[in-house]
């Protein structure tokens, strides 16, 4: 582990005569050059760069040679006020932001300088606070100037467009400043001013910086880190040629604050919160910052200084890393840690492997035969070379391959399905599923393959006809293949999403054969581009694995299933195959050595109608377990530490990484076929939560269900997976007579609680055990059908003669015929919960572990209905035995609210009475019972005196949640949600409308209307209150970070125009109110969700953001039915409407009295209008001048609407 020492080699020091000041100056003497002690002896002769970051003293020289390169490490910081939207309202352009102070830090030292920038300066001056300027100022184009200059470095700087060509290349050393910084993004662009920055903004425009998880520079056509600015900088007399390179720290350990990383990194701040406290009544201090230099100056300075902690921060996580392999046994494999968590753990996965494949650390050619190793092991299944596998016309013949391996470089995503689209919202007893550990428990049970693995592309080939062939040779979880449909299903399917929409891109690619460099252009497909929705009817570029291959051969229907097979053809193929499996790496490692690539393989080739890809290669593979070389392991350290350590956090981080990095395109260890797996695992529980527990959807790996309303199969059925996709849309009438389902208590007969976890129907559902995960994905035995018309007889018996016991149950058996033992009917009933009823001498009786309530009344005046509701049990004898009443009446009117019969007094009959009773909606003040067991039980305690949670949706992955305790956990996608300690956003916004004034509409904003609450707590609250009567809300504008893909996409049309914008600078964007989501809604297939999705967006357009929405607002405009909106929606594309023009219409639902609701939507798009011509104004003060405003690019965001 490289372990940075803060000891530098001295440097050799004399002293001479300075003739400017009179005395004795130190220097060092430099091949006849004499240097003032300064800066420069914090330069390294040896390369270092953003690749290669960390220092030690042995890369630090005696003194500087000519025609040496050096490179000077800086830490970099700088402060600055972000301006407030309400400057939209003010005369003048809108500056974004106000640059401060510049804070830098020269390594290895703590020796730290801060200046001042010149438009602060200037600020300054011009409020009267000369005086408070204690700082030197920024005057060079470039900083690092200034700071050079500052520490006594004689500097010049000339601008050179040729610099770093090849005859000035050759004859000019490099001076490489490697900044150092946290969110690089925020920092680096205010290192620059004047032409320089000038520069900086058109390199970032050619896309020379990139910020993904953090902001990285390169060359242009290479992997050459650093930005080649076209500069010559002279030091004390020798030139050189300036790159700026970046290390970017913030991406390290994920996303996450910079104090957050330095309390993870046991780095303390002690001064930090001091910008935090609110002072006189006024904003914190941090959200005052030029106020806060003037006022409190030793506070600022503090606080900018330990900004600069990043290099501590690198070093400190390098050492965590280090012990972490150390504890593995991999620290003879363990080199520098990388800049991205991702990068990180893939390295960390890469040392497995070569520690596995037994290659040895010590050995001079470890990087050759490490990239050797990965292509021949890992890369054939990374994201990065599957996605290269596209039509492509590469070779010299131009000869277009048909194969469509492309497909299989997507990994899906996890399920997030709105499984009730007219769910509103719900008060009762609700509780949150949630699979614990859920990726980290399926990669701790698979395998990890290395290998080429097999690629078949087929040619319109049934799934059915390509398995039949290929069955003996898929390993479970080590294959995975993409699906379409022919034509639509038959029956509805909610199991597979499809993939559609996707692009492809021209890529060209440097590489670098014999010497010389040389460039290769292709097709690759975008990883990242398309739509992935479950459509019920068809599968389009669905994935299929081992699991969800399960559940369709053992819960579909046999005619679901049939009716699937017949229409469902494969498109592509990758697995490992089971016959090509050896059992050590010194085994593969000979295979692959005595590979004969003229004999082919025996594989079904062409009577699956297929092609092979790469059949000459060895497809001979090995394999570990991810679980007990990694990931066991890692949750067995973090054992051993508290939650809330830095290692603790350090080994989740790592864990939840792994899965990741076998997606990512990034990585040539990277494996699509375990990414696949692991998220199609995961997909299939939540697939069988959603249907065993009707859970309201699903959010990856966990959702909402209410225990009083669970499906259960009717009496001798399976539960019917072709009908629980629209069961939703039925009431519990409804559902009881369709005869295929039930919805119940969650525990009622015959579905119980059992030791560890939930029997529902045939098999048992583990929501509790976190490592259980693998069992809810293995499906239990379905019993053979004799053990189920068995147990329907002895239902069918005990509800005909409800007095008997098992033993004359078991006679009655015997009697119509059946061979069946008396143990096994006795062990039947007792799993079934069934018991003999007879007269009691008491219906209420005591349970001694049940909670009691105070009697609440006594001398108590019943004054209106629904003040105290009074129930009770008694039981009827009958000709054949008893039957139990349970009535719910109202003290005051004496109406009876419910009652319900029951052959059992168990607590389940009591709440269906309930249940009748609160039907309407309406409920109780109080709810008086005696003391009997039914009504001190949990299950009647949550449902009539414990609310339990309450819960809104709406979208797919949209949800607000309120606890008892008033907590509050709101999610909406595409809309800010955080908050600041006091309750304000932390973005900020400003909704804006328009009004008539003097004849004209005249644009208005208002700052307070969001800024408590967002846009998405006010559509919630809105929708809780009363959905049939929902605001319309003005829409808004917040502030964005302008990053550097948006930057260079867009910079010859907008941005190079924005002389006052800068990157990483603060831009405005415009947002619109969304009600419909029409991603909450179940098509039919692809052609029905684009017809929607198209009439829908074109609404928004004329209508100022609003949509379908339009046709349910009221006359005023002012106010939307929500609740008749969504379900009239999801009636029509349940019944199949291509065309929703054909019922959304003028004639239809705008009359002759609706002309104000037309004024309103009228008005709302002139607002967005003249919004759009106030930001460019604001932002582009100079080209109204030159009359082409109106040629800059609209500031809305992305997708046109929402955030």
């Amino acid at each position: 582990m490289n372990e940075f020492k803060s000891v530098k080699t001295p440097l050799k020091i004399d002293t001479c005569h300075d003739a400017d000041t009179g005395n004795n100056t130190d220097v060092k003497t430099v091949e006849g050059v004499q240097l003032k002690k300064s800066a420069l002896q914090y330069c390294v002769t040896k390369e270092i760069n953003s690749q290669n970051y960390l220092l030690n003293s042995a890369k630090f020289a005696n003194h500087i040679t000519e025609h040496t390169d050096i490179v000077l490490p800086i830490v970099v910081d700088t402060e600055f006020k972000t301006e407030s939207l309400t400057r939209l309202s003010e005369e003048g352009p809108y500056n974004t932001s106000l640059h401060l102070t510049t804070q830098f830090k020269f390594l290895p030292s703590n020796e730290t300088r801060t200046f001042i920038s010149s438009e602060f300066e200037e600020h300054l001056i011009e409020h009267e606070h000369e005086s408070s300027i204690r700082h030197p100022t920024l005057r060079s184009g470039f900083h690092v100037i200034d700071l050079l200059r500052g520490e006594g470095v004689d500097v010049d700087l000339t601008h050179d467009p040729d610099v770093h060509k090849q005859e000035t290349k050759d004859a000019l050393p490099v001076f490489r400043v490697l900044i150092y910084a946290f969110y690089a993004l925020a920092d680096v662009p205010k290192l620059f001013q004047g032409t320089f920055l000038d520069e900086f903004k058109q390199e970032a425009g050619r896309g020379t910086f990139e910020n993904r998880r953090r902001m990285i520079s390169k060359r242009r056509g290479s992997f050459q880190p650093g930005w080649y600015a076209p500069y010559r900088v002279a030091l004390n007399g020798l030139e050189y040629r300036l790159i700026i390179d970046l290390v970017d720290a913030s991406a390290i350990m994920g996303n996450a604050t910079y104090a957050e990383y330095c309390k993870n990194l046991n780095i303390s701040l002690t001064h930090k919160k001091d910008m935090h406290i609110v002072k006189d009544g006024k904003p914190p201090l941090i959200e005052r910052m030029d106020e806060a230099y003037i006022e409190y100056p030793k506070i600022f300075d503090v606080y900018a200084e330990e900004d600069l902690k990043v290099y501590e921060m690198l070093e400190k996580f390098d050492q965590y890393m280090g012990a972490i392999y150390e504890k593995l046994g991999l620290i003879d494999y363990y080199q520098e840690s990388k800049l991205t968590m991702g990068s990180t753990v893939n390295e960390l996965i890469e040392a497995i492997i070569f520690k596995f494949m037994e290659f040895s650390s010590l050995q001079t050619d470890l990087s050759r035969q490490k990239k050797e190793c990965l292509e021949l092991l890992t890369r054939r299944s990374s994201a990065e070379h599957i996605a290269q596998r596209t039509l492509t016309s590469v070779t010299t013949d131009k000869k277009k391959l048909r194969h469509n391996y492309h497909l299989l470089a997507k990994c899906d995503g996890g399920r997030c399905r709105n499984a009730k689209p007219t769910f509103i919202s719900k008060e009762g007893n609700l509780f949150d599923v949630d699979l614990d550990g859920a990726y980290s428990t399926i990669m701790s049970q698979l395998q990890y393959p290395l290998g080429i693995p097999v690629h078949l592309t087929f040619y319109k080939t049934l799934l059915k006809k390509a398995l039949s062939k290929f069955d003996k040779e898929l390993v479970p979880r080590l294959w995975h293949a993409r699906i379409k449909t022919r034509e639509d299903l038959a029956y509805d399917q909610e199991l597979i999403p499809s993939w559609y929409d996707e692009t492809k891109e021209r890529v060209t690619e440097t590489y670098v054969e014999d010497g010389e460099r040389k460039y290769r252009k292709y097709t690759a497909l975008k990883v990242d581009s398309g739509k992935s929705r479950i459509f019920l009817n068809q599968i389009e570029h669905g994935i299929l694995t081992s699991d969800i291959l399960d559940v369709i051969l053992t819960e579909w229907s046999p005619r679901q299933r049939k009716d699937f097979f017949n229409k469902v053809e494969i498109e592509t193929l990758m697995f490992y195959p089971a016959s090509l499996r050896v059992d050590t790496p010194q085994e593969l490692l000979n295979t692959q050595k005595e590979h004969n690539k003229t004999k082919p393989y025996d594989f079904p080739i062409t009577s699956a109608g297929c092609e092979m890809d790469d059949p000459t290669e060895c497809h001979s593979w090995t394999s570990f377990s991810l679980g007990e070389h990694l990931i066991d392991l890692l949750k067995h350290l973090r054992k051993k530490y508290d939650k809330k350590t830095p290692e603790n956090t350090l080994l989740k981080l790592i864990i939840n990484t792994t899965y990741g990095d076998s997606v990512s395109r990034h990585f040539k260890a990277s494996n699509m076929v375990i990414g696949n797996n692991i998220t199609a695992a995961v997909r299939t529980a939540m697939y069988l939560y959603e249907i065993a527990l009707n859970l309201n959807g699903s959010i990856t790996d966990g959702q909402v269900f209410d225990a009083n309303a669970v499906l259960h199969r009717a009496r001798g059925k399976f539960l019917n997976m072709t009908n629980i996709p629209t069961a939703y849309a039925k009431n519990r009438k409804e559902i009881l007579q369709s005869n295929t389902c039930r919805i119940a208590l969650l525990n009622d007969q015959p579905h119980k609680y059992v030791e560890d976890g939930l029997l529902v129907g045939n098999r048992k559902y583990l929501f509790k055990n976190a490592e259980g995960i693998d069992e809810v994905a293995q499906y239990a035995v379905r019993p053979c059908r004799e053990m189920i018309t068995l147990m329907n007889e002895i239902r069918d018996i005990h509800e005909t003669y409800p007095m008997y016991g098992y033993r004359k149950v078991y006679a009655v058996l015997r009697r119509q015929g059946w061979q069946v033992n008396r143990k096994r009917v006795e062990r039947l009933w007792t799993e079934m919960g069934l018991c003999a009823l007879y007269a009691k001498k008491r219906t209420t009786l005591q349970d001694k572990q049940g909670r009691r309530y105070p009697y609440l009344l006594k001398d108590l005046s019943m004054t209106k209905p629904n003040q105290v509701w009074q129930t009770d049990i008694t039981y009827i004898k009958l000709a054949g035995g008893y039957v139990y009443l349970i009535a719910l009446i109202d003290v005051y009117s004496r109406y009876v609210r419910g009652w319900t019969l029951s052959n059992t007094m168990d607590t389940s009959f009591c709440l269906r009475a309930f249940d009748q009773a609160t039907e309407l909606g309406v409920y109780p003040e109080i709810l008086n019972t005696d003391q009997g067991s039914q009504f001190t039980s949990d299950e009647w305690l949550y449902a009539c005196v414990n609310c339990g949670v309450q819960i809104s949706m709406t979208g797919v992955a949209d949800y607000k949640m309120t606890f008892l305790n008033d907590d509050v956990e709101l999610k909406m996608r595409s809309y800010e949600t955080s908050q600041k300690e006091d309750g304000r956003l932390k973005k900020e916004h400003a909704a804006y409308w328009v009004e008539w004034v003097d004849g004209k509409l005249e644009l208005k904003l208002d700052y307070e209307e969001y800024k408590y609450e967002s846009p998405a707590h006010k559509i919630f609250k809105a929708i809780e209150e009363n959905p049939k009567k929902v605001p319309v809300f003005h829409n808004y504008v917040k502030v964005r970070i302008l990053k550097t893909n948006e930057w260079s996409n867009h910079y010859s049309k907008k941005w190079s125009a924005a002389k006052i914008i800068n990157l990483g600078d603060n831009v405005v964007q415009m947002g619109s109110i969304t009600y419909l989501s029409l991603t909450q809604f179940k098509f039919k297939n692809i052609k029905q969700s684009k017809a929607w999705e198209k009439f829908h967006n074109r609404l928004k357009l004329e209508y100022g953001g609003l949509g379908i929405e339009i046709y349910y607002l009221d006359e005023s405009g002012q106010y939307l039915n929500y609740e008749r909106m969504i379900h009239e929606v999801d009636e029509l594309i349940r019944a199949g409407e291509m065309k929703p023009s054909r019922y959304y219409n003028r004639h239809r639902h705008f009359t002759r009295n609706h002309s104000e609701r037309a004024a309103v939507l009228k008005k709302r798009e002139t607002g967005r209008k003249k919004m759009r011509d106030l930001i460019k104004e604001k932002l582009f003060p100079s080209l109204e001048e030159l009359g082409v405003l109106e040629e800059v690019e609209t500031f809305e965001d992305p997708d046109g609407y929402g955030d």
